[in-house]
């Protein structure tokens, strides 16, 4: 398994699209594609962000080593089955936006996010109900 098929392993698994992803790592779907093809290879930048928001180890990307950890953390998993109530759209924004928090360094920057994200879900919820 080469670069581009663990990429598109790790990917398929987060449950992103190539366009989801690219939006995640500021760039662009083609070169996802790229990436995933063989024809071309992510700098040291990209290679970091995309790594973090596939929840894999950059050595596992590269070379296949070291360990991976395909499964999304529980507390996403929780927050998915609070969402029936919403649209597919605003599902993906909503996990694109909590993949990006996971990926933030600042704790104070988490639990800011955290709150919109409970906010997103209130008003989601009361919009079912009427």
């Amino acid at each position: 398994m080469n670069f581009g098929d663990r990429l598109k392993k790790a990917r398929e698994s987060a449950g992103l699209s190539q366009s989801e992803l690219a939006r995640l790592v500021d760039t662009k779907k083609q070169n996802i594609a790229a990436y995933e093809q063989g024809r071309a290879q992510p700098n040291n930048k990209l290679l970091v962000n995309i790594s973090k928001a596939l929840n894999v180890t950059i050595e596992w990307l590269t070379t296949g080593g070291g360990e991976t950890n395909f499964k999304i953390p529980e507390h996403v998993t929780i927050w998915k089955s609070q969402i029936s109530h919403i649209t597919e759209e605003e599902k993906r924004e909503l996990d694109k936006f909590i993949r990006e928090l996971l990926a933030e360094a600042d704790e104070e920057n988490r639990k800011n996010a955290m709150d919109v994200a409970r906010v997103i879900l209130k008003k989601g919820k009361k919009k079912k109900e009427k």
